[in-house]
């Protein structure tokens, strides 16, 4: 059990890792802002159609 909560606790700090690496990229290429942005607001808006039925 020990050495599945490790290999957990290993994948999601890789994971937080990643996303901080992605976020960076994002937030200092305005370039890629945008499309970032127009991509979390359609998701977003695709969700809450979802649960509005």
């Amino acid at each position: 059990m020990t050495t599945f909560l490790a290999s957990i606790g290993t994948v999601l700090t890789s994971a937080v890792e990643w996303m901080t690496t992605v976020a960076g990229a994002v937030i200092s290429t305005p370039i890629l802002l945008v499309p970032f942005a127009l991509g979390l607001a359609f998701t977003g808006v695709g969700l809450f159609k979802a649960l509005r039925h």
